[in-house]
């Protein structure tokens, strides 16, 4: 492979309404430059946001995109992944995945209201 992407880290836990964040590593092992395509997908896409969508890796070279997955409050507890899309015109699409753990929580809401009383002298 002349192109490798991978999560750090490769999972994590996350809160529902606290955005969870990533770091994709990109790296360049051919003699070429290359052109790298960035798209998230999976069950996360809706709530993924990339930094970068298009880098350009001299050869031998490394870049960090940093990844921001908006866990929110209708998200389920559980695992879930986050997958980015990596395309490169010589070498086609490879997919990095790092599991989000959602942790389980209640949310309560409560309003006071007045009683509204209407009195009645005799």
């Amino acid at each position: 492979m002349t192109v490798t992407a991978t999560f750090q880290p490769t999972s994590l836990e996350a809160t529902a309404g606290v955005p969870a964040t990533l770091a994709l590593c990109v790296h360049n092992d051919s003699e070429t430059e290359q052109i790298v395509r960035l798209k998230a997908i999976g069950e996360l896409a809706q709530h993924t946001v990339l930094q970068s969508e298009t880098i350009y890796l001299a050869p031998g070279e490394e870049f960090e995109v940093p990844v921001l997955v908006d866990i929110g409050n209708a998200l389920p507890a559980g695992n879930h992944a986050s997958q980015i899309e990596v395309a490169t015109p010589e070498q086609g699409l490879l997919t990095a995945e790092a599991t989000i753990s959602v942790v389980a929580s209640s949310t309560y809401s409560v309003s006071l209201a007045p009683i509204n009383r209407i009195l009645l002298l005799c």
